[in-house]
């Protein structure tokens, strides 16, 4: 993607580490990012930190990426706070969630997917 100004990223593992850092190098691009983790402390921690950014269009959700029933709420989630998630990596559980017809209905053209902080596909 060469324009990231407004578009949408959900990162899993996003509150720590590679994940944490791409949320701040994408929020400092002008992106609205989603961040997901499943350890309350870390999402506390990003909270603290990115309270001192400039740009404030995040959210986060704490979340189990093993979990499917709980990935889809989080997808409905993030789809009520941001419409579209308009970047997408590969998490097989996720994946399959995101292609039901309802969720194609409810979000567009677009399918909510996660940006895995161990994917090397995400931008």
């Amino acid at each position: 993607m060469k324009h990231v100004e407004g578009k949408v990223a959900f990162i899993t593992g996003g509150a720590s580490g590679i994940g944490f850092g791409m949320a701040q190098v994408f929020l400092k691009s002008g992106m609205k990012v989603v961040i997901a983790d499943i350890l309350q402390e870390r999402l506390d921690e990003a909270a603290r930190i990115l309270a001192q950014s400039t740009n404030h269009d995040y959210h986060f959700i704490k979340v189990d990426v093993t979990d499917r029933k709980a990935m889809a709420a989080a997808a409905d989630e993030a789809s009520e706070c941001s419409a579209r998630c308009t970047c997408s990596a590969t998490t097989p559980a996720f994946t399959a969630t995101c292609r039901s017809k309802a969720r194609a209905t409810r979000i567009g053209t677009g399918c909510l997917a996660p940006i895995s902080a161990a994917s090397s596909t995400a931008l």
